[in-house]
């Protein structure tokens, strides 16, 4: 690598840092998308009591990489900063394990006591992040024609529970959550439709335990169950947990198909070839670093072979081609 490449490499990576805190808490906050929609931004307007000195630094750091142009004392963004922050929300995820990385040290020494996740950031990520998934999703559901209601492993902010139910019109929507910000939010936000719902406050691998509440609830329910991104956080990688877990599903609700969306581990050299086009190197590294194992794509499709249900559908987003191969960075498996 020459001089000028080596250079380029850093100040990317330098530059991502600081871009990835301050895109976060604008994008959060809702600033940006009162600034998107305008042409010139006076930053002395902004109606949230933003310090008007910070605001000036950001905005001029945002003029000296690229994003934005001044034009007397206001800003216009320019297009590469348009494009960018307009995708704020694809930082929020990487941004919510922001207490792992700056505790780093403490990790190497084994001290993991109050590092965790941002976990409101993460669901409002989530949610923005997976609607390209929910699109596939609820068109399978569709085609089970007499669902009435939803069991959401895992509901974030009910996003896809809120998206499926103006598809296929929902008589109850039953949640289950581990973070009880989820379970407060999902809530919250089903509330606002109202349709009927019950969010518990559970880990979602403890079947028996929330099981018995949705059967409860959904009583003459034709049920789906969905699951997202969640296999790698409460099965430690155990082949047999996992195959226990779907198991226990399909057991207390044999005939409800089982939607189930996972992110699937790259090989290293593939993720090296392709490392400018891809940020899975960083995805599988903060779920490493926080004790979630992410399974390659043959032992998830081994490991669901192995259970008792049959694979629908299966569906593959964000692949990288190398060498003639291509490797999906995650699936999205329709069960039966």
């Amino acid at each position: 690598m020459d001089t000028s490449e080596f250079q380029k490499n850093i100040i990317q990576n330098i530059r991502g840092f600081y871009l990835t805190q301050i895109i976060s808490y604008l994008g959060k906050t809702g600033y940006l998308d009162k600034i998107l929609n305008e042409d010139l931004i006076n930053l002395k307007k902004n109606k949230l009591n933003f310090s008007l000195d910070i605001l000036k630094t950001i905005f001029e750091y945002f003029s000296n990489i690229g994003f934005a142009k001044k034009i007397k004392s206001s800003y216009r963004l320019t297009e590469l900063g348009r494009d960018v922050l307009r995708r704020y929300s694809s930082y929020f995820v990487p941004h919510s394990y922001k207490d792992y990385l700056y505790n780093i040290d403490k990790l190497l020494k084994n001290k993991k006591s109050n590092v965790n996740v941002d976990r409101f950031e993460n669901i409002l990520g989530s949610g923005k992040t997976h609607l390209r998934y929910f699109i596939h999703a609820i068109h399978n559901l569709k085609k089970e024609k007499s669902i009435t209601s939803l069991i959401d492993i895992g509901i974030g902010n009910a996003d896809f529970a809120i998206n499926l139910n103006k598809q296929v019109k929902l008589n109850k929507i039953f949640g289950v959550d581990f973070s009880k910000v989820s379970v407060n939010e999902s809530a919250k936000a089903l509330n606002k439709i109202n349709i009927k719902n019950q969010v518990v406050h559970c880990d979602g691998g403890k079947v028996d335990k929330w099981a018995k509440k949705a059967i409860n609830f959904l009583k003459k329910e034709n049920i789906a169950i969905s699951l997202w991104f969640l296999i790698h956080e409460i099965t430690d990688n155990s082949e047999k947990k996992i195959i226990g877990f779907l198991n226990k599903i399909k057991l207390y609700f044999p005939n409800s198909p089982l939607i189930i969306c996972e992110l699937v581990k790259i090989p290293s050299e593939v993720l090296s070839n392709n490392k400018d086009n891809s940020y899975i190197p960083e995805y599988l590294f903060f779920h490493q670093l926080s004790s979630q194992n992410v399974l390659e794509l043959k032992k998830l499709n081994s490991i669901i072979q192995k259970s008792k249900y049959k694979i629908k559908s299966k569906i593959f987003f964000d692949e990288i081609k190398d060498k003639n191969k291509v490797y999906p960075s995650c699936v999205l498996y329709t069960l039966k």
